[in-house]
This record gives C-alpha cells, sequence and structure tokens, in this order.
C-alpha cells in the first residue's frame, strides 16, 4: 500500500511539473510575442528619443568605466610614485567624468519618461477609443471598477517593458560591459574566474520569473475587486448606514483588502528572495578578489592601483548585474499588463463601427415594431414576436407590470442592444440597415434617472447640440421650465452639478435633461416613466416642460400615469414580451380587461 501511495503521489507531482512546465513555456512564448508587437509599435515610433537615450546610457557606462580605472591611477600616484600632479589632474578629471554623468543622467531621464508618458497616453487613447465600440451589454456585465482598474494598469504596462528593455541594454549592459573591460584589463585571469560566475547569478534569477507574470495577473484581479468594492461603497453609503451593514461591509472590504495584500507581498517575495544569494555569492567573489589580489602584490610584485581598480569595477558592476539577472522576472511581470491590454484591444467591439452605413432620414417620424423577439440572456425571453406601430407626430402610450419588456422596446429602438429577430422602421427604414449614431441623432430619450456629467449645468445642457452657443441654451432652459431655479444659484449656468449631479434635487436634474433634449431637437421622443420620482411640484413643472418638448413630434411614453394615458392617440399593454391589447384610453375601458386591472396600478 506504501508502494501505490507513493507512487501515486509521484505520477501526481509528475502530471504537476508537466503542466507547469507547459503553462511557463505558453507563458513565454506569450511574451515574446507582446515584447515584438511592443517593439514594434512603439519603439520603432518612438526610435529616435530611445536612440539618444542609448546614446547617453553609452556616455553613463563609459563615465563608470572610467571612473574604476582612474581610481586605480590615483592608487599608483599616491602609493608607488608619490607623483602628486598625477594625483590633482585626476582628481579634476573624475570632478568633469561626475558632471558629464550627471547630466547625461538627467538628459536620458528626461528622454525616457516622455516616451513613457507618450507610449502610456497612446494605449489609453486606444483603450478608451475601444471601450466607445462596446455596447451597453456589455458594460451591464461587467462592473465599472474593473474597467477603471484595468484601464490604469494595463495600459502603463506596455512602457514599463520598453522602460526595462532599453535600460537593462543601454545602461545596465553597457557599464556591465565597460567595467569587464577594465577588469580585464587589470587582471585578465582573476576576470575569467568572476566571468564563471555569471552562470550562477543566472540560475537564481529563473527561480522566480515563472511564476512572477502569474502572481502580477492575480494582484491586478485583486486590486480590480477591492476598487469595485469601494466604488459600490462609496455610492451604496445611505443603503449601509440605514440597514446597519457596518460591520458586514467591513469584513468584507478586509477580506478584498486582504487579497490585495497577499498578492502584493507574494510578488516582492518573489522579486526580493534572490537577494540573499545575490548577497552571499558577491561576498565570496569579493573575499577571494581580495585574497588573490592580496596575494599577488605581496608574493609577485602586483601593483596595489591595479586591485583597487579591478574591485571598484567589480563593485560598481554589482548592481548594473543584479538589475540585469533580475530583468526577466521584471519585465515578466510587466508582460502581464501588456498581454492584458492587448487581448481587450484584440477582443471583436461588441458594437463595432458602422458609420459606413447610410444615414437615417427622419421625415414624419412613423415607427414600426414587427414581430419582434429578443432576449438578454439565452433562453429568457424578454419580447415575443412583438408588434406595434407608434404614428408620426403623436403619443404613443406603453403600459404592463414591471419586467413586462416596456424598457427593452427603448433600448432596442436605441440600437443599445443587438441581436433580435423580427425588423423596427423609421419612416420604412429599418434601424438595422443604418447607422447606430443616425438612429441616435434622432432619438431624444428622458428615464427616470438623469443623469448628469460632473460639470457645470450650461455644459450639461450643451450636451444635446455641442456645437450651440449660450444663447441657444438659454433658450432650451426657458422652454424646459429650467431657466430661473438656474438664475437663481449664484453662478447661474456655471453652477457645478456635483457627481451624478447630487448637488440638485430630482425635478432640478429631469428639467436639465428636458433641456438637453430640447437642444438636441430630436424628432423623435423616448419617454421612460420620467416623473416617477418627482414631488408633486416638480411633477407639475417636469410635466408641462415634456408637453412642450413633446408637441409635434413622435413620442413614445412609458406610463405610470392616468393623465399621460388619457392623452394618448394609442396605448398598448405588454404582457410577458407580448402585447396583449391596444386601442385609446375609451376602448380599452370597455373591452381591454387586461388594461382595466391595470387601472388601480395607475396613479392620477
Amino acid at each position: 500500500m506504501r508502494v501505490l501511495s507513493f507512487r501515486a503521489r509521484l505520477v501526481s507531482r509528475c502530471r504537476r511539473l508537466l503542466t507547469s512546465s507547459r503553462s511557463v513555456a505558453e507563458s513565454n512564448e506569450g511574451n515574446v510575442r507582446t515584447l515584438s508587437r511592443l517593439i514594434g509599435e512603439q519603439a520603432v515610433r518612438h526610435w529616435k528619443v530611445y536612440l539618444a537615450s542609448f546614446i547617453l546610457m553609452a556616455v553613463l557606462a563609459a563615465c563608470v568605466t572610467a571612473t574604476a580605472y582612474f581610481i586605480g591611477t590615483v592608487v599608483n600616484a599616491t602609493a608607488l610614485t608619490k607623483d602628486f600632479h598625477s594625483v590633482a589632474v585626476t582628481c579634476v578629471l573624475i570632478i568633469a567624468i561626475f558632471l558629464i554623468k550627471g547630466f547625461s543622467q538627467y538628459a536620458q531621464a528626461v528622454l525616457l519618461t516622455g516616451a513613457h508618458a507618450n507610449t502610456t497616453a497612446s494605449y489609453q487613447k486606444m483603450l478608451f477609443d475601444r471601450m466607445l465600440h462596446e455596447s451597453v451589454d456589455y458594460f451591464s456585465s461587467s462592473h465599472s471598477s474593473d474597467t477603471v482598474s484595468r484601464f490604469r494598469l494595463s495600459t502603463e504596462a506596455p512602457a514599463k517593458v520598453i522602460d526595462l528593455t532599453i535600460c537593462a541594454i543601454g545602461r545596465e549592459g553597457l557599464s556591465v560591459l565597460g567595467l569587464v573591460a577594465v577588469m580585464i584589463y587589470q587582471d585578465p585571469l582573476l576576470s575569467l574566474g568572476c566571468c564563471l560566475s555569471a552562470p550562477v547569478f543566472l540560475a537564481i534569477a529563473r527561480l522566480s520569473r515563472a511564476k512572477l507574470g502569474m502572481v502580477t495577473l492575480k494582484s491586478i484581479r485583486a486590486q480590480s475587486l477591492a476598487a469595485e468594492f469601494l466604488q459600490e461603497t462609496v455610492h451604496g453609503m445611505r443603503m449601509i448606514k440605514a440597514f446597519g451593514l457596518e460591520r458586514s461591509i467591513r469584513a468584507r472590504a478586509h477580506d478584498r483588502i486582504e487579497s490585495v495584500r497577499e498578492a502584493d507581498q507574494t510578488i516582492g517575495k518573489l522579486k526580493w528572495r534572490l537577494i540573499p544569494w545575490f548577497e552571499a555569492l558577491s561576498g565570496c567573489i569579493v573575499a577571494l578578489i581580495i585574497l588573490y589580489g592580496s596575494y599577488r602584490i605581496i608574493s609577485m610584485g602586483a601593483t596595489p592601483g591595479a586591485l583597487i581598480s579591478f574591485l571598484a569595477a567589480f563593485m560598481l558592476a554589482y548592481e548594473p548585474i543584479k538589475r540585469l539577472t533580475s530583468f526577466p522576472a521584471d519585465v515578466s511581470g510587466a508582460l502581464a499588463g501588456a498581454r492584458m491590454l492587448y487581448e481587450t484591444l484584440d477582443r471583436e467591439p461588441s458594437e463595432p463601427d458602422d458609420s459606413g452605413k447610410p444615414e437615417l432620414a427622419v421625415n414624419a417620424g412613423r415607427i414600426v415594431i414587427e414581430n419582434v423577439s429578443f432576449a438578454y440572456r439565452q433562453g429568457t425571453a424578454v419580447l415575443r414576436e412583438l408588434s406595434l406601430t407608434a404614428a408620426a407626430g403623436q403619443l404613443t402610450a406603453l403600459v404592463g407590470h414591471s419586467g413586462s419588456g416596456k424598457s427593452t422596446i427603448f433600448n432596442l429602438l436605441l440600437r443599445l442592444y443587438e441581436g433580435y429577430d423580427g425588423q423596427i422602421t423609421i419612416d420604412g427604414q429599418n434601424i438595422a440597415d443604418v447607422s447606430r449614431n443616425s438612429v441616435r441623432r434622432n432619438i431624444a430619450f428622458l428615464g427616470q434617472d438623469a443623469f448628469l456629467f460632473y460639470g457645470t449645468i450650461g455644459e450639461n445642457i450643451a450636451v444635446g447640440n455641442l456645437k450651440a452657443g449660450r444663447d441657444k441654451v438659454i433658450a432650451a432652459s426657458q422652454a424646459a421650465n429650467a431657466h430661473d431655479f438656474i438664475m437663481g444659484f449664484p453662478l447661474g449656468y456655471d453652477t457645478p452639478v456635483g457627481e451624478n449631479g447630487l448637488a440638485l434635487s430630482s425635478g432640478q436634474r429631469q428639467r436639465i435633461s428636458i433641456a438637453r433634449a430640447f437642444l438636441k431637437n430630436a424628432p423623435i421622443v423616448l419617454l421612460d416613466e420620467p416623473t416617477t420620482s418627482l414631488d408633486t411640484i416638480s411633477e407639475r413643472e417636469v410635466q408641462r416642460a415634456i408637453a412642450r418638448l413633446c408637441e409635434d413630434r413622435t413620442t413614445l411614453v412609458i406610463a405610470h400615469r392616468m393623465h399621460t394615458i388619457v392623452d394618448s392617440s394609442a396605448i398598448y399593454v405588454v404582457g410577458s414580451g407580448k402585447i396583449v391589447e391596444s386601442g385609446d384610453h375609451s376602448t380599452l375601458l370597455r373591452s381591454g380587461s387586461t388594461y382595466q386591472a391595470l387601472q388601480a396600478e395607475l396613479v392620477d
């Protein structure tokens, strides 16, 4: 039994090692592809900056090399020839070398910082542009904080990869080559012995390289989850206080923070666990250099300057060598973020560019929905062969229980979701055959929650038409019954609205959104219960503004208010994704059983 158990453990371990080896091989192959792509996209684009940085790094390496060499000259001039003039001249040269080194280091740092900023900004623009080509469905299936975290962390990774690579080749590589040349000049045999230790350094560095990329991805995910929870806590603080959830929220927050801490701590351990081995190996080499050099001076008549110069060159080369050996692990972690970025950029957008399609031309604004079926998730139909017609220039109402599919009709009209069966036409034009922007440009939408961007009142109204001047913004506000309360603020139209417009009341936010719709001047209006959360006075003001907005426009309204329904030219009762009854108010009161049952739920 023990033999069988041992064999089973051995087989299991071999399988894990094989799987791990395959994962490492795939990771390394992916890293090579990512690095090649980065060099092709960004290093070539900024080649002049990187070439100048490389030249400056060569100057830095030459300065470090010269410093190591001249230290030996000073020692020999002091200890052997007693030539103070030579010492003084060498000291002047060392001062000049350090000045050149300082200015070169400053210049290359400025150049690399600029290239880093440009590279990061270019990827941020690419990723942001890509976000604009994603559908509402894409954002509803992922948390906003995850998107923000990926945007911040993954777009910084490519520039970091290039910086690490340039510095490893230029600053560290050239410095090591120059210092090794000094070591060989001073003592070829001792230099050969030191060079034989290089494979040991590389073998130690490989211990953590394979795992670091995976742990970095884990850290990014943990930071995304922590940011997600923090954002939800800030937005939901009122509910947290109201339900006394502080203890539960605190425990969950601590779990998320601990996940980030553990991932970051693991990264730190992987990156720094090599240091003791490096230091121990370096100490052995330094001791052997001193022992061998001292023997040569005492027994073989070698000059002390050669030993000091050799030792200085080795000590100066130590840090660059350490950075070079840790380079694969460092760049592996950065490449993990770059690969995440490319995975997002290379994926097919959920809302691809269709600007090449014809423009929607709205004349009357007649909307026809024919046999439309749609499901947000496979197997869960929301609309089932639904058909309706909204007459041009008239008010059409949709009523029904929550979840019946009313808002989904608006989502499809705005082309926020695709992949439905049937067809939707506006003035006989299938909206799937025209560009999305032209459809949305001809529709003004007002929802239950009036979303306002962070900025001023005037800027939020101008969203309706970014080319409009202040006079048109004021005219739209007057039409929306918003001008008077706006001018009641000390800053008027320059009043900040706060995050999500929370510096204003619900009624004020809704009237600003109506002003925005007036400024847009679209021929079709969609109203999704825009007065639901308003008090009586605010609702009256908003209703008057909406009535003015809907004049001579094709209007579809999801209604919970009796007075809205009474004025409608047609009412469609939606139930379980279908039109179960239709007609005007009086007709449905006589013959619509479902409509009659809904009367108790409709507010006057």
